[in-house]
Parts: structure tokens; sequence; C-alpha cells
């Protein structure tokens, strides 16, 4: 049980990191727009959208991080925290609880 809480609180630590940086479905602003990112394989170009495919809007876009920035509200900041804290939960807390090791496992992003 202590090996868990100790490992859950590391991860929510890890995870309030991301919330600095840029993730997938991050709003950002992109020559004065709203836009979303939901593809980032390409680092640094990210691949971003907006519009609706409902009225025929949807617009995507590949652009170098340097191009846009990261909007900040509390939606997007709560959206970066549950990326990490949910890549996390889902990867590596068990192997962390039953090895009681990081050693192996990513300690920052």
């Amino acid at each position: 049980m202590y090996r868990a809480v100790k490992w859950w609180l590391y991860i929510v630590w890890l995870s309030f990191k991301w919330v600095w940086r840029i993730n997938l479905s991050d709003q950002v602003v992109y020559n004065g727009q709203i836009w979303t990112l939901y593809q980032g394989v390409n680092h640094p170009r990210w691949k971003m959208c907006r519009g609706s495919h409902d009225d025929n809007t949807w617009e995507s876009a590949l652009v170098h991080c340097d191009e846009f920035r990261k909007v900040w509200t509390p939606r997007n900041l709560w959206g970066s925290f549950r990326c990490g804290y949910r890549f996390y939960m889902g990867y590596w807390f068990d192997i962390w609880v039953m090895n009681n090791s990081a050693s192996f496992g990513p300690r920052e992003r």
C-alpha cells in the first residue's frame, strides 16, 4: 500500500510538469486563431485543426512549435495534467509499484 501511494504521488508530480508543455488536445493560438493539436509525432512540427466537419469549415495545418503558443485556460491546463496522468498511470504505475523503482522508466518527458 505504501509503495502504491508513493508512486501515485510521484505520478501526480510528474503530471504537473506536463501542464507547462505542449500536449495533444491542447488549444493553441496560431495566426490569431484558436486551433487544437491532434498529432505531435513529427516533433517539432505539430498537426493542428480547427472548424467542423458538419459545416465544411474544418481545416488542418502542420506547424512548427515556434509558430504557435499554448492557450492558458483552466480547461487546457487540466487537459495537459490529465494527459500526463493517464500516460503514467496507464503504462508505468504498475511497473514502478511491482519493482519499487523508476530507474528504467521515463523520469521526465
